[in-house]
């Protein structure tokens, strides 16, 4: 098998203010604070504020690689973004909902408006970050959305040294000095090996560098501590999946997907990582939901291509025909296996038509190849 490598609570209102809300549903937001060791935060403030939607992924390529068996997403390592820490000035957000967790760490939020794009925020508790995650609640989530455990690491207390180091660091970051930066950065890393922050800047210098084994070391470590906002999970995702970590590549993606279920390109990561990994119907779901966003019409040529290969492998014949040959007819540089595979999938639903249209292009293309005999006996039977 080829591996691809990327080518609601109703309320009730009054008839006169319906026009003024009409647009809305409202549902109830409920979720669980817990510590990274996964006990339960309780008495701790949860509020969500309203967010201008700021998109985690960036656009997906369909080439091929001429001497690889693999589809491109158009993204590499050459190209990966530098992340940050994703924290936010929320004070001038607007406050749409607030609750208290109990000593289970369980929290609700009754009326909040949908569809919208917020940040949820944990603030205020003793020993512990502040925490922040995004979040987008569509309409058809029904009437409760529940939302991933919020995960609290410990509030490490700096030395006036080491605070005095990581300004020096950020002012050596500012003036674009990065060796001198990275050497302050690993000083403090041998004394604080819990400082997340410190793992991400360090992360963003290595990628910057274009040093991709210390950048996925670093953001790794970050992530482990707590790091998850999706920029740093994308961009593990990609340094995983360019060393062929599909297994690793998924663990990255799944808090993003938490956050913004329909992302697209995690949509189409997901299910290409799990087709490499031969987890053919699980790539399935993946697609036809990354196909549903776009309601069913997808002309990708990466997408047409691994979609109809997924299908193929589940020997959904006629649905990988059809997505094959779209492939083929938006540009798909195909060899003779591909279009023998594609006419043999016509010929196993009785479509003798566009079988006959397929042999024609290969006998046609390639002079020489494995089978062409029985190829040119089987366009003549047609």
């Amino acid at each position: 098998m080829k591996k691809v490598l990327l080518f609601a609570v109703i309320l009730t209102i009054p008839l006169l203010g319906q026009k003024l809300y009409q647009q809305f549903d409202y549902v109830s937001v409920e979720g669980k604070v817990i510590t990274r060791g996964g006990n339960p935060v309780g008495d701790c403030v949860v509020e969500l504020r309203e967010l201008v939607s700021g998109g985690v992924s960036e656009n997906s390529g369909d080439a091929m690689t001429e001497n690889s068996s693999s589809v491109s997403p158009g993204w590499g390592r050459s190209n990966v973004a530098s992340v940050s820490t994703d924290s936010r000035n929320v004070e001038n957000l607007k406050k749409v909902g607030w609750a208290k967790t109990d000593k289970n760490g369980h929290y609700r939020m009754d009326g909040i408006p949908v569809p919208g794009d917020y940040v949820l925020i944990v603030k205020g508790q003793k020993g512990f970050k502040k925490t922040q995650m995004p979040l987008r609640i569509d309409k058809a989530v029904g009437d409760v959305f529940g939302v991933r455990d919020l995960i609290l690491d410990k509030y490490v207390e700096l030395d006036r040294k080491t605070k005095k180091r990581l300004a020096q660091a950020d002012k050596f970051l500012k003036a674009g000095k990065l060796d001198d930066a990275e050497k302050v950065l690993n000083e403090i890393k041998k004394e604080h090996q819990d400082l997340s922050s410190v793992y991400v800047t360090l992360g963003n210098i290595y990628l910057k560098k274009k040093d991709y084994g210390n950048a996925y070391q670093s953001l790794e470590k970050a992530f482990q501590l707590g790091e998850q906002n999706p920029g740093l999970c994308m961009t593990m995702a990609r340094l995983s999946f360019s060393r062929h970590k599909f297994d690793q590549t998924l663990t990255y993606l799944k808090p993003i997907l938490n956050q913004k279920p329909d992302d697209q390109n995690v949509l189409y990561l997901s299910g290409v990582c799990h087709y490499n990994l031969h987890q053919f119907k699980e790539a399935e779901g993946f697609f036809d939901q990354y196909l549903k966003n776009k309601k069913g019409t997808a002309n990708e040529l990466g997408f047409l291509y691994i979609y109809g290969m997924t299908e193929m492998a589940l020997k959904h014949n006629a649905k990988a025909a059809e997505y094959l040959n779209l492939a083929y007819k938006n540009g798909l540089k195909a060899d003779a296996s591909f279009l023998k595979n594609l006419a043999g999938l016509y010929l196993s639903i009785k479509n003798n038509k566009d079988a006959k249209r397929i042999l024609s292009d290969l006998l046609t293309k390639f002079p020489q190849f494995d089978g062409r005999e029985e190829a040119q006996k089987v366009f003549d039977s047609l």
